[in-house]
């Protein structure tokens, strides 16, 4: 089985008016084949993905930081994955993390975790994406 894998780095100004129109703004850096229907918390200017394919499979891996607290951006997706049609299958919260697994219909599944960054404070958040 071959595997492909390309990685970079996405970057946005912050303005001070970040609604759903600048949340939409921010999708269109994703990848093309990046479904517009997930959830990106708001306000978030950088991104780092990466992406790696197989014959019948994409995995998209995206990492963000926010300034927010962990339990703020975690109640963020435990809303915000439902109102996308995503279906929460399990959750996991550790002492300082919590972990949602979603999937939605039969093409697409993975999880988001949230976690404190020791490194520079806030909050780091990763999602891990398959589409089939």
């Amino acid at each position: 089985m071959e595997t492909s894998t390309t990685t970079s780095t996405l970057k946005k100004e912050s303005t001070d008016n970040e609604d759903d129109n600048d949340n939409q703004k921010k999708k269109k850096e994703f990848p093309q084949t990046f479904p517009d229907s997930f959830p990106i918390y708001p306000g978030v200017a950088n991104y780092d993905q990466s992406r790696a394919e197989t014959a019948d499979t994409v995995v998209f891996t995206v990492f963000y930081r926010t300034d927010q607290d962990v339990l703020t951006v975690s109640n963020f997706y435990q809303s915000a994955l439902p109102n996308s049609s995503y279906s929460i299958t399990q959750k996991e919260e550790h002492e300082e993390s919590i972990a949602y697994f979603f999937k939605k219909g039969t093409k697409e599944d993975g999880n988001v975790v949230i976690e404190v960054d020791m490194e520079e404070g806030g909050t780091r958040v990763t999602i891990s994406l398959i589409l089939r």
